[in-house]
């Protein structure tokens, strides 16, 4: 909750800046450093000054000093085949991707040019499993978690079975008889729930 001190000095700035002609230049905060400052910092830090010189010369705090210089520094970038390397000895994309502060998806990228896995893995490792390769197989090819590519086969069935049993249905088949074809696991409950389903989405996409 604001004080009656702030709110009378908001107001007071309100007006000030609602009033017409040049508007007042803002007081500079106490301590900020120019422009001509920071230029001096880094021209002096890219000569060779060390960080204690600089706090010795300028009279600013370490960490003033480390927060101008820090764009100056290099950005460390892992190269594509030492990404390879890493892959190869066991790291994650994961852990890859946060050592050199890049995203998951750019690591994918640099191992696909490198022909290791693929930059959409769950869509190339789904083909290969309908292929008739094993999830396991599959997902170490594209460089994919194998319980993903495990969902995605999941949900990529289910659209299947929704499909057909919605062809089914508009043919005049019965939900029970759907079931038996669509397997012994099956029974007419799970046919009407998954009609159910399929109706939901396609409610969803239409809304979309």
């Amino acid at each position: 909750m604001r004080g009656r001190r702030a709110v009378k000095t908001a107001f007071e700035r309100a007006r000030q800046a609602n009033r017409p002609g040049p508007k007042p230049k803002p007081r500079a905060r106490a301590g900020a450093i120019s422009d001509q400052e920071r230029t001096r910092i880094w021209s002096a830090y890219l000569a060779g000054a060390s960080v204690q010189d600089l706090v010795t010369t300028c009279g600013r705090s370490e960490n003033t000093i480390y927060k101008i210089i820090k764009r100056l520094k290099p950005v460390r970038r892992i190269e594509p085949d030492c990404m390879v390397r890493f892959w190869r000895r066991g790291h994650s994309i994961v852990g890859i991707a946060r050592y050199d502060k890049i995203s998951q998806r750019t690591v994918r990228r640099k191992l696909a040019e490198a022909g290791i896995g693929s930059t959409q893995p769950l869509k190339d490792g789904l083909a290969l499993v309908e292929a008739g390769v094993s999830v396991e197989a599959a997902a170490e090819r594209v460089i994919c978690d194998p319980a993903r590519l495990r969902g995605a086969v999941k949900r990529a069935a289910r659209a299947r079975q929704a499909a057909e049993t919605g062809s089914l249905q508009a043919r005049g088949v019965a939900s029970a008889e759907i079931a038996a074809r669509l397997g012994p696991q099956w029974t007419r409950a799970d046919v009407e729930k998954l009609l159910m389903e399929a109706e939901d989405d396609g409610r969803a996409q239409l809304r979309i």
